[in-house]
């Protein structure tokens, strides 16, 4: 699938939007192999101690992630040498927008449909200003985003890497199937866990671009969509300076 059919896939651009847990979906994933943050949801807090006068968990708030985790940020993204300054106060899905915003600015302007990221084992994806986080520990779910949707390899932060407890009771049972289902994942037969391609919802059985689609890259977004995309992209970041 192209990119900018990724993106507008996505986005609900001339199509019904997938959210990115529906496309993990459909690559052949069950949903017990990922847990999702969501954008307007419960924070994801993590404890990584105890309560020396009551023993009860102890959060660190560093290791907090969440749309309601408002914080300063100040951090560089860096593409080719070239380097942009993210900074201010903004909650996480915030300061990945405009992570997004600004790699795909340093890039030329060529919109990054996407980001996953890894660290000790775990790993995370998230669309280009999408709602959901996911968080999972089957590198197999990342590799697909990169290869079917184009996302950018080992770009984002990686929550629940570094040890921690959920303290959210659901969550904990969540990331606890997240992990059981790695390990049966991991005994099978590589063969036997062949993930599914996506189907772009804009083209037919045989390949050929829908013309309703044809009519609203056209009428949407000009004759070339990923330039008017990249235009905006560029136009954005040169407001923002």
């Amino acid at each position: 699938m192209k990119d900018i059919e990724a993106w507008d896939m996505l986005h609900g651009n001339g199509c019904t939007a997938k959210s990115l847990s529906e496309v993990i979906e459909e690559m052949g994933f069950p949903k017990e192999s990922f847990m999702v943050i969501n954008r307007d949801g419960a924070d994801l807090r993590v404890a990584d101690g105890y309560d020396p006068k009551t023993g009860a968990p102890q959060e660190n708030p560093y290791m907090r992630f969440g749309g309601n985790n408002y914080k300063e940020v100040q951090f560089e993204v860096a593409v080719n040498g070239k380097t942009e300054t993210i900074q201010g106060k903004m909650n996480d899905f915030e300061a990945i927008d405009r992570q997004m915003r600004a790699y795909s600015f340093l890039k030329g302007g060529k919109v990054v449909t996407g980001m996953t990221g890894s660290n000790n084992g775990v790993f995370s994806a998230m669309a280009n200003n999408g709602n959901e986080f996911i968080i999972t520990k089957n590198p197999e779910i990342v590799r697909q985003l990169e290869i079917q949707l184009g996302f950018a390899k080992d770009q984002l932060g990686v929550p629940l890497s570094n040890g921690g407890m959920i303290m959210d009771q659901r969550q904990a049972v969540k990331w606890k199937m997240v992990e059981m289902t790695a390990k049966k994942e991991s005994l099978k037969p590589e063969n036997q866990t062949q993930p599914k391609r996506v189907k772009s919802p804009f083209r037919n059985e045989y390949g050929e671009l829908n013309p309703e689609y044809k009519n609203y890259r056209a009428e949407h977004l000009g004759v070339s969509g990923q330039n008017a995309m990249q235009q905006r992209i560029v136009s954005s970041m040169q407001r923002q300076a």
